[in-house]
């Protein structure tokens, strides 16, 4: 997990080039917490 101005973000998925030995993330927020809808 990265927090980048307090925001939280996770890793999604990394590749990585072998030739230059670099990187490239792909990230996805922290989502905050789960509220369930309720139909009535």
């Amino acid at each position: 997990m990265f927090i980048v101005n307090g925001q939280e973000y996770y890793i999604n998925s990394i590749q990585t080039n072998l030739l230059t030995n670099k990187s490239e993330l792909e990230l996805i927020t922290k989502q905050s917490a789960y509220t369930p809808s309720v139909l009535t």
